[in-house]
């Protein structure tokens, strides 16, 4: 689906290039120079890039309700969540803890899933032609929570059916998985990829040296450990993965 760019200027301030992992989640992988390194699939290469890179981001796939309203409380909360992991790795995660956990981990997934299999404009069946908006009068209404019909067609954009899709997918995701336990993985020696997504494994990545596993107790893995999960997390890429240095994130043993 090709997005749709805002007004010039963009005076409404509509997200343009929406990020599938929050940049804050990024740049706790980042160097002393702010970067993380990036493997290129196709192109067999790695260069280094600023976590609010574009390549990390959708564009416009969602509307500006679902980008600056729930997505943002989730992960919000789950930055608050990592930050407490973080500075004390052998605290047990609270029920509370693990609902922000899993309402992350099924917004990431269907971010991802979204990005690449966008829903597109909807037509309503049996709606009479109403006024057709400028588009100054679309941002506004978009920029004020406000889903509208293009008046010639009926049409809605597909934007704001992703953005529906996605809040339902997470009801249903944690619904499926209310009771699941979340445990702190921290690695003994080598550092954790991060992968487009990791599918249905529940696996979320925090640092380098620490990651959220489902169903799980906390635990000190070695370096064997650290490759069975950067093997999954390479399985499931198509275009890229990052971590802060790559050569330090074992796949295989020597």
């Amino acid at each position: 689906m090709k997005y749709e760019k805002p007004k010039k200027k963009n005076p409404h301030q509509i997200t343009v290039n929406q990020h599938i992992s929050p940049v804050k989640s990024i740049e706790r992988f980042a160097d002393d120079n702010g970067t993380v390194e990036v493997k290129l699939i196709t192109q067999n290469k790695i260069i280094s890039l600023l976590p609010d890179d574009p390549l990390f981001c959708a564009k416009r796939c969602w509307d500006q309700r679902a980008e600056a309203g729930y997505m943002k409380e989730i992960e919000d909360s789950f930055q608050g969540l990592a930050d407490k992991v973080i500075n004390n790795k052998a605290i047990h995660l609270e029920e509370e803890d693990n609902r922000i956990a899993t309402n992350y981990f099924a917004l990431w997934n269907l971010r991802v899933y979204r990005n690449t299999n966008p829903i597109q404009d909807v037509q309503l069946k049996g709606i009479a032609s109403g006024k057709q908006l400028t588009k100054d009068e679309e941002e506004r209404l978009e920029k004020s929570n406000i889903t509208f019909i293009r008046g010639k067609d009926a049409l809605v954009p597909g934007r704001f059916m992703n953005g529906i899709n996605i809040q339902m997918g997470i009801d249903r995701i944690t619904s499926q998985m209310g009771k699941l336990k979340w445990g702190i993985v921290s690695s003994m020696e080598g550092e954790f990829i991060v992968p487009e997504t990791f599918s249905n494994f529940t696996i979320l990545p925090i640092s380098p040296g620490i990651i959220l596993l489902g169903d799980s107790e906390n635990l000190l893995i070695p370096r064997s450990g650290v490759i069975k999960v950067n093997q999954l997390a390479v399985s499931f890429c198509s275009t890229y993965y990052f971590a802060k240095k790559i050569s330090n994130c074992p796949i295989k043993e020597n």
